[in-house]
């Protein structure tokens, strides 16, 4: 659908176009991880690198070939493999929400741990929201997780001043 819509607005809005090359591109290769995930885990292999490595690939991966930046502070951390792959896979939602709702050009992503507690904070510089924040299926689907592991999640932004995520 993204390419789609940059085939229509490449004469017209060339760096609007561009943005939703980015998208498509970006949902592309999350797409394809989560596929070679899937196949790992029905092969029965659990994740092999540690958690600090897998987030910053997904970064690097989100952002190479971009003018996105992004700056992260990641400790090594190692949660249980469901938290694992929920924290890799809240990532690159937020990643990709932040660039295609947000249009954000920056992010920053750090995560902690804090004795039996894991902290993962995801900011983007994008739009934000104006008014209440509305849950899609992948923010929903990443609170609902949140609390199904006995944590929490929480939302903030404010119109023009991007997009924070907290779980913790």
């Amino acid at each position: 659908m993204q390419t789609e819509a940059a085939k229509l607005l490449i004469d017209d809005n060339p760096a609007e176009a561009k943005n939703r090359i980015i998208s498509a591109n970006v949902q592309a290769r999350n797409a394809l991880e989560q596929m070679r995930e899937s196949v790992h885990l029905l092969a029965g292999r659990g994740s092999k690198k540690p958690l600090k490595e897998e987030i910053e690939e997904v970064i690097a991966q989100t952002v190479d070939g971009t003018e996105i930046k992004a700056r992260c502070d990641i400790a090594a951390v190692q949660p249980p493999e469901e938290a694992y792959r929920f924290l890799v896979n809240s990532v690159k939602e937020l990643l990709a929400n932040g660039i295609r709702h947000g249009k954000a050009t920056a992010f920053y992503v750090e995560l902690k741990q804090d004795k039996n507690c894991i902290e993962l904070l995801v900011s983007d510089n994008g739009d934000g929201v104006k008014g209440e924040i509305k849950e899609g299926f992948g923010l929903k689907g990443i609170r609902e997780k949140s609390e199904k592991l006995g944590g929490s999640c929480e939302f903030s932004s404010e119109d023009g001043e991007g997009f924070e995520v907290r779980i913790t």
